[in-house]
């Protein structure tokens, strides 16, 4: 199955196993649990290899290679494990996510898996800061008020990664953002509240230069 490996520079996952065009490697456990020696993790989709980063591996300067992998397990989409799997070559060109498209494609997340359960300020905010109006500082931060009154962690996390994002883009800030879009995504993706199609919805996010909220 084609697939997708996400490395450092220097073609090391998480953990130092070093790849390469051409490079195989086995799973030595038995097994078939996520985060041990029982699976090699890849992903379905290059977008969502950069957009999970921030919450797996948090690979600095991460690096996304075609691979060929027997998929035996997935984990509710947000990444895929194997017994065995082959590192083809580095895309080219690198696909590139941008912090807005992180918290673009966060809201989009949550606003699709809870719709009208979310309290109507985060709404409303969701909606200016889709279409631009209103992406400030002030704004995110009565909207992440108001979804962790209701208890709504993804929408919080949303809300709190378009904070960071408006604070500037230091790479710290972005960083920060990045991690709690990544956050609100996977929560939706590992709670499964809705059928999203998160590869095409990561795919129409990070290629398409204008998106209809």
């Amino acid at each position: 199955m084609k697939v997708y490996k996400l490395t450092d520079e220097d073609g090391r996952s998480h953990g130092g196993t070093q790849w390469g065009e051409g490079v195989t490697h086995h799973a030595t456990g038995k097994g078939v649990e996520f985060c041990t020696s029982d699976l090699l993790h890849f992903y379905s989709d290059p977008y969502l290899a950069l957009l999970w980063n921030p919450v797996h591996a948090d690979i600095k300067q991460p690096v996304v290679w075609d691979a060929e992998a027997d998929i035996v397990a997935s984990y509710h989409g947000l990444k895929l494990g194997a017994k065995s799997g082959t590192t083809i070559r580095r895309l080219a060109p690198q696909p590139v996510v941008t912090t807005e498209q992180r918290v673009r494609f966060a809201i989009l997340c949550v606003r699709a898996a809870y719709g009208l359960k979310l309290p109507a300020p985060w709404r409303e905010w969701a909606e200016k800061w889709l279409s631009g109006e209103d992406r400030t500082l002030d704004a995110a931060w009565v909207a992440a008020r108001a979804a962790a009154e209701w208890e709504a962690a993804p929408a919080v996390w949303a809300a709190k990664g378009a904070w960071w994002a408006a604070r500037g883009a230091e790479e710290e800030e972005a960083r920060v953002a990045a991690r709690e879009a990544a956050r609100a995504a996977a929560w939706v993706a590992a709670e499964e509240a809705a059928n999203l199609d998160l590869a095409s919805l990561a795919i129409q996010v990070c290629k398409e230069s204008t998106i209809t909220p």
